[in-house]
């Protein structure tokens, strides 16, 4: 078995780091696993929407699904024994997001001993045409 293979068969199961996210459960978050990276999937429902006149995504529901996004792959990549809160969130909206599902992927960008930083990226049709993006610091315990 090759390091990336023995990688992917030590980490914990996705849908096992959720039970302690309830409010991942209630945006019907999803995720999956593809070439050893973890996309977030916000699930559309109607209640989702923030703008009924374009329709849009709420800024709200695109800015937790981001956050969740770099926690749990964080939990998933790192292992860490106690899960670790978030510091810092500073999110860029770039377009509107219309009324269907929304993909993001966290990148860990460092890692100390006291804190993480990733950067999340979140689209919908097109991987190229970013919806918005998060900088996220996360306190290690």
């Amino acid at each position: 078995m090759n390091d990336k293979s023995a990688q992917a068969a030590e980490r914990p199961d996705v849908t096992a780091l959720m039970q302690d996210m309830p409010f991942a459960k209630a945006l019907r978050l999803t995720f999956e696993l593809t070439d050893h990276r973890l996309i977030t999937r916000l699930n559309f429902g109607p209640d989702h929407i923030g703008n009924t006149t374009l329709p849009a995504l709420h800024g709200g529901v695109v800015a937790s699904t981001l956050e969740h996004a770099a926690l749990i792959d964080y939990l998933w990549r790192c292992r860490p024994a106690e899960a670790p809160q978030v510091a810092t969130r500073t999110i860029s909206y770039h377009r509107p997001s219309g009324p269907r599902d929304l993909l993001a992927e966290a990148r860990l960008t460092r890692q100390g001993r006291r804190t993480a930083h990733l950067l999340v990226e979140a689209w919908q049709d097109d991987r190229d045409r970013l919806v918005a993006s998060a900088s996220v610091h996360l306190l290690l315990s």
